[in-house]
């Protein structure tokens, strides 16, 4: 998977945004309003799309990150990214968006997350005499 730009809005302004690894959209834009929340894990109405505080962040991962600026120059570790996803999503293979932002408001948010992901494909050769 490659990672290129990547950010998201808050009615119509940029704010930083985290990406956790494996985050993907089907395509490079999405916007949606937030229809539920369930255990600090907000839902946008579109793209199975996850967006947490960065207090929850820091309380699911036991870090004390003050901003997530600060997580964006020292970032998780790609383990830490990885269990982050297990314990929101309950399984690290999704693919779904994962974003922290600094607080999470009522409003309508305009993700931008251009990524490509690639098969793995492993084959097992026998040789035959």
């Amino acid at each position: 998977m490659v990672y290129s730009p990547r950010y998201s809005k808050e009615n119509k302004k940029t704010i930083p945004s985290y990406f956790i690894a494996y985050s993907t959209l089907r395509s490079t834009y999405t916007k949606g309003k937030i229809a539920y929340e369930n255990d600090g894990v907000y839902y946008l109405n579109k793209d199975e799309i996850k967006i947490i505080a960065l207090k929850k962040a820091n309380e699911l991962l036991g870090s004390s990150y003050k901003s997530v600026k600060e997580m964006l120059f020292c970032p998780l570790s790609f383990e830490k990214e990885i269990s982050l996803r297990e314990k929101i999503i309950r399984n690290f293979y999704s693919l779904s968006t994962i974003v922290i932002i600094d607080e999470v408001k009522d409003a309508t948010f305009e993700i931008f997350c251009k990524s490509k992901t690639y098969s793995d494909v492993r084959e097992n050769l026998v040789k035959i005499r």
